[in-house]
This record gives C-alpha cells, sequence and structure tokens, in this order.
C-alpha cells in the first residue's frame, strides 16, 4: 500500500481532531460520519468530500443534520421494519444545514494541500466544530424548539414533506393543516395522491 501524502494523513488528522470535540458530548464515529443517539432528536455530523478531491488536494465540508425518529419512520422506513437505524446518515435527518451557511461563509470548501499547516488547520476546525455545530444542535433540543425553527427559519434545509409529517407525528394539527395547504399550492401533481395520503392519516381537511 503506498504510503498517504501529506494531505491524506492531515485529512485523517482532521477527521480525528472533530471527533476529540464531539466525543465527550455522546458522539460515536462511523468513517467520516458522527452521531449522538438521544432523545428527542439525534444529531448527526457529516465530512463531505468534493468529487475533484485527489491524493494531493483534498476539499470538504461539514454538514450538519437533525434525526427526528419519527419523520425516519414514515419517509425512510422503505421495508417497513420499523426499527431505526444504528448509525442514519445526515441525509435522512429531518433538518440539514451546511456549515459555511450556518456561519454565513461565502467559501464552502476548506482545502487541505501539501503546503496545509496541520495544527493551524485542526485549530480552526475544533472551533468550528464547537462554536458553530454545537450552537446549531442547541437549536433543535427540543420538539418545540424544532416546531418553531420549522415555521419560522427558511434558511433550513428540509425535504418538501418533512414540515407536514413532523407536525402530524406530533399531533399539531393546526400547523399540520397550514402546511397541508400551502403545499397544495405549488404541489407536482405526481405527488398530490401522496400528498392527500398524509393528510388522510393525520385527520387533516383534504377538501380543495
Amino acid at each position: 500500500m503506498p504510503q498517504k501524502t501529506h494531505t491524506q494523513a492531515t485529512f485523517d488528522n482532521a477527521l480525528k481532531a472533530i471527533f476529540a470535540v464531539l466525543k465527550p458530548l455522546g458522539f460515536r464515529k462511523k468513517g467520516a460520519n458522527f452521531y449522538r443517539p438521544a432523545e428527542p432528536v439525534s444529531w448527526v455530523v457529516n465530512v463531505q468530500k468534493s468529487q475533484s478531491s485527489e491524493r494531493f488536494c483534498c476539499q470538504f465540508t461539514l454538514n450538519l443534520g437533525v434525526f427526528e425518529p419519527k419523520f425516519w419512520l414514515q419517509f425512510y422506513d422503505y421495508q417497513h421494519k420499523n426499527t431505526l437505524p444504528d448509525f442514519p446518515s445526515e441525509a435522512e435527518c429531518l433538518i440539514r444545514m451546511r456549515i459555511n451557511k450556518l456561519l454565513n461563509h461565502n467559501q464552502l470548501w476548506h482545502e487541505i494541500n501539501e503546503q496545509t499547516d496541520p495544527n493551524r488547520l485542526i485549530a480552526h476546525l475544533q472551533n468550528e466544530a464547537l462554536s458553530g455545530a454545537l450552537t446549531f444542535f442547541e437549536r433543535f433540543s427540543s420538539l418545540e424548539k424544532i416546531a418553531w425553527a420549522l415555521q419560522n427559519d427558511d434558511s433550513l434545509n428540509v425535504t418538501p414533506v418533512g414540515k407536514l409529517i413532523f407536525y402530524g407525528e406530533h399531533q399539531w394539527q393546526d400547523k399540520a393543516q397550514t402546511e397541508y395547504q400551502n403545499l397544495l399550492k405549488t404541489a407536482n401533481p405526481l405527488f398530490l395522491s401522496n400528498l392527500r395520503r398524509y393528510a388522510t392519516k393525520y385527520g387533516l381537511n383534504t377538501s380543495d
């Protein structure tokens, strides 16, 4: 096996440094993914490499996710096993956010090359993970906080039917009804039957 380049070794050490911040908070590590199981919601951090990364130059970013069990069981449990994943991915989360958008940075990717100072990069990442990611997650530490954010924060990355499922599963009927009516205004005709199925499940008024 060829020896790792400075770039590859620095990236591996960056993952270890991020985990050093997250592990005391209850996160587990699997490759470039970190997961903190908790109630009522769990937290996910994903370190995503760009497709252009190679041995001597690597670009990556951090993706954050709020994993909500009832949403997952309705939207992602394709085999209807009613069993939550042991290590959910960021892509399966109800709420998703890239770290640069959270911190209002124009630059999406961190870059590592053969001239990168590992210590400087690690210090920056640990601060970013601590001040950015953890502050973000604290905003979603309860179902009530999530409901408020879904209604008031348009910057959140949520699948179109995600809000409806979340409100319906937690029996916020008024919020679910409002979201259903909003979705009807822009829904693709092919999606309408699916949308009405959710509305019927949650006891909403489907006359339109």
